[in-house]
């Protein structure tokens, strides 16, 4: 009965968090709009009503992984926890860059709690993209070449 219980509520929290995301996301839409510009997104990352931590980006391919754009680095000082977000050095100016951030930005206001499944909900919302175009232009990224 007791794991039961605790099933059901571990379901109510997941689905609680996923309401938050997007509710967040929808917010930041409606106050950032169209993030493609740096400018925009650099604005997008300084909101912390959208981005709990304060989060920088970084463009260095060495501690990124093969097969993926990105890896979340976290710093402690001063009492301030601060976040990096070491992109793909390809990602530099590249126009699909939100994409990337948008999918990461769960994880970084709520560590490994949000599931793949979430960052992707959260990203779709956040840029005004059905579920379903935002993976595809995720995967069409993926598949750019690099040179």
């Amino acid at each position: 009965m007791a794991k039961r219980v605790f099933t059901g509520l571990k379901a109510l929290g997941r689905s609680a968090l996923r309401e938050h995301l997007l509710g967040v996301a929808a917010h930041a839409r409606q106050t950032h709009g169209d993030l493609s510009a740096p400018a925009a997104l650099a604005h997008l990352l300084g909101d912390r009503g959208v981005v709990r931590y304060p989060c920088t980006l970084a463009f260095d391919d060495g501690p990124v992984r093969p097969g993926t754009f990105a890896t979340l680095t976290w710093h402690e000082g001063a009492g301030l926890k601060t976040a990096t977000l070491v992109l793909s050095a390809r990602l530099r100016g590249h126009p699909g860059l939100a994409l990337v951030v948008a999918y990461h930005l769960p994880s970084v206001n709520y560590g490994r709690m949000p599931t793949a499944d979430d960052a992707l909900a959260f990203g779709a919302c956040l840029l005004g993209l059905s579920e379903d175009e935002y993976y595809a232009r995720l995967c069409a990224l993926m598949d750019e070449d690099p040179a």
